[in-house]
């Protein structure tokens, strides 16, 4: 009887794992100890390895506050945000560093709220907000990908997004400008959100392949 008992429960267990999406988010969670990952403790910090980083704390400081100088590196905010004095960069990952992600945070009060120039470049649900420019991609030729994130209040652009890729499900509000694109048929720009502006709420957005947006502005 205990037999049966045992195998009925794990049948059960089986067919409800069976039923889980296999579409969701999937992330590496970071644990103390000798577990996954390296813990980011202050600010400024240097990433000079790949890996997988995340921080322990909000961090205020003047200047850049993460500089990532490798490629192959994930940075995960954890929830945390990095605030700075209105200079330097919230997160930098310049030199053309390529594959690096950087996700679930917020970044306020800087020049630049975070740059990225690599390909394969990824910035997932990230909030930038209160800096001169919220996020930057600055290389015309590489591939990157922004979803999920906010930019609010961010004095001159909030997304600058000077290369191909995907720039899905963002919003911008109460910037100078909201979007500014690159006008190529390269970038993907699909149920994004810009209003509010001062200036623009989309810049250089006609060329590039454009899906449902708010306003929905089709070049």
């Amino acid at each position: 009887m205990k037999k049966l008992f045992l195998l009925a429960l794990v049948g059960a267990i089986l067919l409800g794992a069976s039923s889980v999406p296999s579409h969701g988010d999937f992330y590496v969670v970071a644990v103390g100890g000798s577990g996954m990952g390296t813990p980011i403790t202050s600010a400024p910090y240097t990433i000079s390895q790949s890996g997988f980083y995340y921080l322990k704390s909000n961090f205020h400081t003047s200047g850049t506050a993460i500089f990532i100088q490798a490629n192959d590196v994930t940075l995960d905010l954890m929830g945390f945000c990095l605030s700075g004095d209105g200079t330097g960069h919230g997160i930098s990952a310049s030199d053309n560093r390529h594959n690096v992600e950087v996700r679930n945070g917020t970044v306020r009060n800087f020049l630049n709220g975070i740059v990225v120039s690599g390909e394969g470049s990824r910035i997932i649900k990230m909030t930038t907000r209160d800096n001169s420019y919220g996020i930057i991609s600055s290389i015309t030729g590489s591939c990157i990908t922004v979803t999920g994130c906010h930019a609010l209040n961010n004095e001159n652009i909030g997304f600058d997004i000077r290369s191909g890729g995907n720039i899905i499900n963002n919003v911008a509000y109460n910037n100078g400008n909201g979007f500014r694109l690159n006008g190529s048929p390269a970038q993907l720009v699909d149920r994004n959100s810009s209003y509010g502006n001062t200036f623009s709420n989309w810049v250089s957005l006609g060329g590039c392949t454009v899906g449902v947006n708010t306003p929905n502005i089709i070049p």
